[in-house]
């Protein structure tokens, strides 16, 4: 917070008994830290410094948790990068539970994002969801036929699911032969 936005919200506080609920946004300003936020954990990302560029995308959505983001197009369109950055980073954490929570609040902003339809369907395959993989797949490649890396992934899922329903028939039957049921 700027040293004049840091005056004026304890203005407020002081005049409304501690709170400062009436002090406007500074979006253009939470705009541009979260910039440098997002600047500094793509750096930290490429030097695979995951868990800290992780921090920082996070420090850089928190800023707009009060900024109606429908009214803040720059904004929106800021956080939607910060959220597809932040999943992306997940998952190369293995945290693709919260990968796929980040993907998932990146297509609350854009329903029809790439990237965030790709790594949301990448999460869900990584914990065992394949017709929710199957179907974001889908539906991003009805949009856009010609990325090879969701037809590869998609190719993945359908192999992993395949193989899944193997092993639960191989365990069922396992079971049965033997009585377990």
């Amino acid at each position: 917070m700027s040293p004049a936005s840091s005056r004026q919200a304890e203005a407020c506080a002081s005049v409304h008994g501690g709170y400062a609920e009436d002090v406007p946004l500074d979006v253009p300003l939470l705009t541009r830290l979260s910039t440098e936020s997002k600047v500094s954990a793509n750096e930290a990302f490429k030097e695979g410094r995951f868990e800290r560029s992780a921090e920082l995308y996070v420090r850089g959505l928190s800023r707009f948790e009060e900024v109606p983001l429908d009214d803040h197009p720059a904004a929106k369109a800021l956080c939607l990068t910060l959220l597809l950055n932040l999943s992306l980073c997940r998952l190369r954490m293995g945290e693709h539970r919260r990968a796929y929570n980040a993907a998932t609040r990146a297509l609350k902003l854009d329903p029809g994002s790439e990237k965030g339809l790709y790594r949301k369907a990448e999460a869900a395959m990584h914990l065992s969801n394949y017709a929710e993989a199957e179907s974001d797949l889908y539906t991003l490649l009805k949009e856009h036929p010609h990325n090879a890396s969701a037809t590869q992934l998609l190719r993945q899922n359908r192999e992993k699911r395949r193989l899944a329903a193997s092993m639960s028939q191989q365990q069922a039957n396992k079971m049965l032969s033997s009585g377990g049921i």
